[in-house]
């Protein structure tokens, strides 16, 4: 994750990752962030955020970042799907989010390691948007 800017001091960095499931119908929930007073707007850190994912690999965006508020919500979140080469010519799609506001910011990916793999554009963003903003729901916690 790239540096998204802060104001006081530098940003604590978070990683989690979560499974469920088993052989083929395995999911794996990323999440990689930060907390820290960030002075970047939103959208900026957003769209960083997704691209950082991507620099350092062969990744490609066949779905580009599109902002997406979950209905319900007023948050909006960044979201994308990436594909890269994965291992025997077999593709691995990695769609994903960002939020970012003044106190957190994160990206979250959703694998299904296992089993097909289906279009890039047939990947349901407005799903793992929502399951971001209960990632960002449960992981925001009142400093003290």
């Amino acid at each position: 994750m790239g540096s998204s800017g802060t104001a006081a001091g530098k940003p604590a960095r978070v990683t989690a990752r979560y499974e469920k499931g088993s052989a083929g119908t395995r999911e794996v929930l990323m999440v990689t962030g930060a907390y820290g007073r960030f002075t970047t707007p939103h959208d900026r850190s957003r769209t960083a955020l997704l691209s950082g994912a991507s620099a350092p690999t062969e990744a490609q965006a066949p779905v580009p970042p599109k902002d997406i508020t979950p209905p319900g919500s007023d948050i909006t979140v960044s979201c994308q799907v990436l594909t890269r080469p994965g291992d025997e010519d077999v593709r691995v799609d990695m769609p994903m989010c960002a939020w970012s506001d003044r106190n957190t910011m994160a990206l979250v990916a959703l694998v299904t390691p296992d089993g097909p793999q289906p279009a890039p554009e047939s990947i349901d963003l407005d799903r793992l948007a929502a399951m971001t903003l209960q990632v960002r729901s449960e992981a925001r916690q009142l400093a003290g």
